[in-house]
């Protein structure tokens, strides 16, 4: 899900559409229920209760708006930090030309170490097009994200302890869908939780599973995967400002994604080797569309709807300027 939000998650959509959010069933299904979970009068798992969403994590209710004094406060100091200006004259500087020449495109880019929303808003206020103290999702964006996971979870397979709070497995979703790692049906011996529909169907998730072994017969041959620069399937709403081309007028919300296996630890490179990375990516991008320039941000988003693989949040925009 190209997924997180606070970061948004994420990486495409599975391919195939799968059923409807799932729900509890009614009391008049406890006999099927029963039979579906093999516990007596317990009915199937509410899909609804499988993951955690990272906008209720990241954003505690209620909150003060952004016109409350503390806030206007908190804004005004970070506006004034030593990192604050680091990253607007970043932003504001001559930049660097890519690729032939001195008139490939202009880049201009800065990592956020300060992801907070008070910090955001003062970045907002001086540039006018990046995320700030009041940036969410549409509640249509939101529930796409919440429905991709109840398919998630009846695609791929999950623990049999999902945990407390209980959280939807994504690391096999992500790498089917980013980096293409060959997938295979889980064997007879799991037994994977069934649930009822919408139609008032009980229904039993077909699972698959990485297939590590094929992965890595295959990788022998070729090389690990790359990183994946993709559009977020679940985009912030951004401010517009004036400009000639939608690209120019509100900002593209991406993701960095870079590729782990189950035994290793998170693959964060680095402040460093993660700039190269995201430049290289943001330069192949002005290239492909022939843009003048582009101009971004990223961070790491303290609050991953997907943190089985590592990536950054990137905000990303055409400046209006040649």
């Amino acid at each position: 899900l190209a997924t997180e939000g606070s970061g948004v998650l994420e990486p495409p959509a599975p391919a195939s559409a799968g059923p409807p959010p799932l729900q509890p069933p009614p009391p008049s299904s406890a006999a099927a229920a029963s039979a579906a979970t093999g516990v007596a009068g317990e009915p199937p798992p509410s899909a609804e209760g499988m993951f955690v969403s990272d906008f209720a994590r990241a954003v505690p209710r209620p909150h003060p708006t952004v016109d409350s004094p503390e806030i206007q406060a908190a804004i005004a100091q970070a506006g004034s930090s030593d990192e604050f200006m680091r990253v607007l004259e970043a932003l504001t500087g001559s930049g660097q030309r890519v690729g032939p020449g001195a008139a490939g495109p202009r880049l201009r880019g800065a990592r956020v170490s300060n992801p907070e929303p008070a910090f955001l808003q003062a970045l907002q206020n001086m540039l006018g097009w990046t995320l700030g103290y009041e940036t969410r999702p549409t509640p249509e964006t939101r529930a796409l994200k919440e429905r991709d996971r109840l398919e998630i979870l009846l695609k791929y397979r999950q623990p049999e302890d999902p945990g407390n709070p209980p959280t939807v497995a994504m690391l096999d979703y992500l790498v089917d869908t980013l980096f293409g790692v060959p997938m295979r049906p889980v064997g007879p011996e799991v037994v994977a939780p069934q649930y009822q529909n919408l139609e008032g169907e009980i229904v039993t998730p077909s699972w698959v599973e990485a297939d590590w072994a094929l992965f890595r017969a295959e990788a022998a041959a070729t090389r690990r995967p790359e990183t994946k620069f993709m559009p977020n399937r679940y985009p912030y709403i951004l401010p517009e400002r004036p400009g000639a081309t939608e690209l120019q007028r509100r900002a593209q919300h991406s993701i960095l994604w870079y590729f782990n296996t189950p035994e290793e630890p998170l693959n964060d490179p680095g402040d460093a080797q993660i700039e190269r990375d995201l430049r290289a990516a943001v330069a192949r991008e002005a290239q492909a569309r022939r843009l003048p320039g582009i101009d971004y941000i990223w961070y790491r988003n303290p609050f991953m709807s997907a943190p089985d693989v590592f990536h950054v949040q990137v905000f990303w925009i055409v400046p209006v300027e040649s």
